[in-house]
């Protein structure tokens, strides 16, 4: 029996994904001198990635939902003088 069969219902999708998008580094941590710890560093790396992504297009929004806000407060703020 495989290994990921035995993982958690909610993680077996994530790892499987993980799996398959590190697979396509293959090339790369077949070469390596350990190509297992590779394909490791390589899953961090593509992890890394994508939590950085999600950091840039979090901070986006919040700058966008600011902007927004920033004019009402201004709106208000006169509305009180």
């Amino acid at each position: 029996m495989n290994w990921r069969e035995k993982t958690h219902s909610e993680l077996k999708p994530h790892l499987e994904r993980t799996v398959a998008h590190t697979a396509k580094e293959r090339g790369a941590y077949e070469r390596a001198p350990d190509p297992a710890n590779a394909q490791l560093w390589i899953a961090l790396a593509q992890l890394h990635k994508m939590i950085s992504d999600v950091h840039v297009r979090l901070q986006r929004m919040e700058e966008l939902f600011s902007q927004k806000k920033s004019p009402q407060r201004n709106i208000r703020a006169r509305s009180k003088q």
